[in-house]
């Protein structure tokens, strides 16, 4: 089973890692967390790190983007612990973004590609009619 987490409010430091690690004992099979920042333009702007490690590698290698996600005043993190059948890869590491939309699930989706193909479509067709800043 996952661990998510999600803060909304300034956090101390050390306290993302710390969540971090101890979600690792829920989920070794990928890493990574999403927050709201500001770009090096001055403009808000998301940003997500993810990738399919234990939670202890993942943190040695974004020590300095942990930094910024703690600075920032909400954000989401999350360990995951693969479903049965679901592959271990960067594709599957959460927390995903979608337009402004950080998220995770937790738990198995039976009808996950039903439901990637209905919101993929329905992204489509309304990215064709509207314009988004996406920053």
């Amino acid at each position: 089973m996952c661990a998510i987490i999600g803060w909304s409010g300034k956090i101390p430091k050390g306290l993302l890692t710390s969540i971090l690690l101890r979600g690792a004992k829920r989920g070794l099979d990928s890493t990574g967390f999403a927050f709201r920042g500001m770009s090096e333009k001055g403009r808000p702007m998301n940003y997500g790190y993810r990738n399919s490690e234990p939670a202890d590698v993942f943190i040695k290698n974004s020590e300095l983007s942990l930094g910024d996600a703690r600075r920032s005043l909400r954000g989401i993190g999350h360990t995951r612990n693969a479903s049965p059948g679901m592959p271990i890869n960067q594709a599957n590491a959460h927390p995903f973004l979608f337009n402004k939309t950080f998220f995770a699930h937790n738990g198995s989706i039976k009808n996950w590609r039903e439901l990637r193909d209905t919101t993929a479509a329905w992204a489509r067709e309304r990215f064709a009619q509207e314009r988004y800043d996406l920053g």
